[in-house]
C-alpha cells in the first residue's frame, strides 16, 4: 500500500463495525489490520497466484470503508496486482526475499539470476509452488531474472527509510542526532561486508569456540590427578 495515491492515508482508514476473526497463519501478508491487531486486509498465495482477503464485508453495515477515499485506489491496486505480473517486477527492499512467480511452461528450464554487480547465480524453483524464492537480495539496483539465457523479468531493491547514500559528508553529520542512532559508513572495497554487519549483526561463532576451547583447557588443568597424591596412596 506504499503507493497508494491517497494525500492523506491515515484520515481515511475506516472504521470498522464487524469482522470475521482470522486465526494467524505465517503465510499470510498482512496490508491492513485493526487496532486490535487482527486482519482487515491480507494475501495469501494460491497456488501460482496471490488472492486478497477481506475480513469485514464491503457493506455499510460492517464498515464504511465504501466511503472512504481509499477505496477506489485500494481496489486499483488490488486488480493490478491480481490480473498483472507486477508481483514479479515490484521493488523489494535490501535484505528481503523476493517472490517470483513462474510460468508452467518453463518451470524445467534453467534459471539465472543477474545481481547489479554482474554476478550470476544459478536458481533452482520450487517446482510444487511454481515460483522463485530469492533471497540474496544484497546489493542496491536492478537484478535480471533469466530463463535458458533470455530475460525473463527484471526487478530492483530499494534502502530501508533509515538509510540514506549521500556524498561525502563529515563525522559529524547528522548534527542533530545523538551519536548512538547512526553510522557514517564510507563507500569503499569493503562497504558491502560493513553494511551486512550494520543490518544483520557480525557472526560471533568464532569468539564463541574461542572461549569454548578455554573452557575445555581450563577444565582439563583442573581435573588432572595429582601425581603426590597417586603416589601416597600407593606407598600405604
Amino acid at each position: 500500500l506504499d503507493d497508494i495515491n491517497v494525500k492523506y492515508i491515515d484520515r481515511e482508514m475506516p472504521r470498522i463495525f464487524k469482522y470475521n476473526k482470522v486465526k494467524n497463519n505465517s503465510n499470510y501478508k498482512y496490508h491492513l489490520v485493526l487496532n486490535n491487531n487482527d486482519p482487515l486486509l491480507f494475501e495469501t498465495n494460491i497456488g501460482i497466484g496471490n488472492a486478497f482477503y477481506f475480513t469485514s464485508l464491503l457493506d455499510m453495515n460492517w464498515n464504511d470503508l465504501p466511503l472512504r477515499g481509499i477505496m477506489i485506489p485500494l481496489m486499483h491496486k488490488i486488480l493490478i496486482l491480481s490480473g498483472s505480473d507486477e508481483i514479479n517486477t515490484s521493488s523489494v527492499k535490501i535484505g528481503d526475499e523476493k517472490i517470483i512467480r513462474l510460468n508452467s511452461d518453463f518451470i524445467q528450464k534453467e534459471w539465472i539470476i543477474e545481481k547489479p554487480s554482474g554476478i550470476k547465480k544459478l536458481i533452482i524453483p520450487d517446482y510444487n509452488k511454481e515460483k522463485l524464492l530469492i533471497n540474496d537480495n544484497d546489493e542496491l539496483g536492478f537484478y535480471d531474472i533469466y530463463v535458458d539465457n533470455k530475460i525473463y523479468t527484471t526487478y530492483s531493491t530499494f534502502l530501508d527509510e533509515h538509510e540514506k547514500l549521500t556524498p561525502d559528508i563529515s563525522d559529524n553529520y547528522p548534527n542533530n542526532l545523538d551519536a548512538n542512532n547512526y553510522r557514517v559508513v564510507k563507500v569503499g572495497n569493503n562497504s558491502g561486508e560493513k553494511f551486512t554487519h550494520i543490518r544483520e549483526g557480525q557472526s560471533l561463532w568464532r569468539e564463541f569456540l574461542f572461549i569454548l576451547l578455554i573452557l575445555i583447557i581450563i577444565e582439563t588443568l583442573l581435573s588432572k590427578p595429582s601425581l603426590n597424591l597417586f603416589k601416597n596412596n600407593i606407598t600405604e
